[in-house]
């Protein structure tokens, strides 16, 4: 009785609670169904300092010209099949693979892990790289 007394009068607490927990176990969905690690923006910049990992924008070539990860590759994703041998002299490093929010990179990441490549995807994508506060170039 008290929980639903507590429920009608802070609704939007509760509403807010039941938001994280949405979107915690959407996070542990993509992971167990990828099995592909996300990380951090702040873990990408740790990645690629002391990791020597290759960020991959996979995003079209209008948007990566807008701002990009310094230091990244572009490799759309519709060509990816057919650049696949770009990457080869990578293939003893991480991946990062960057998407605009996340979604598209666990696509672009299978298909580089079913090929031999260590892999990780950007979580929330440039999104979250640009929220977090993280410089572009153009």
């Amino acid at each position: 009785m008290q929980l639903v007394d507590f429920i009608t009068k802070h609704w939007i607490l509760f509403s807010l609670l039941v938001l994280v927990l949405l979107l915690f176990l959407q996070q542990e969905w993509h992971h167990r169904r990828f099995g592909i690690l996300q990380i951090t923006p702040e873990q990408t910049v740790q990645w690629m300092n002391h990791q020597e990992a290759v960020v991959i924008d996979i995003r079209s070539q209008p948007a990566f010209a807008q701002g990009h990860i310094l230091g990244s590759l572009h490799l759309e994703q519709a060509v990816l099949d057919k650049k696949m041998q770009s990457l080869e002299k990578h293939r003893q490093r991480p991946l990062i693979i960057v998407c605009q929010a996340g979604h598209t990179a666990m696509q672009a990441a299978q298909v580089l892990r079913k090929q031999g490549f260590q892999v990780v995807v950007l979580g929330g994508g440039l999104q979250q790289w640009t929220l977090s506060g993280l410089p572009l170039v153009k």
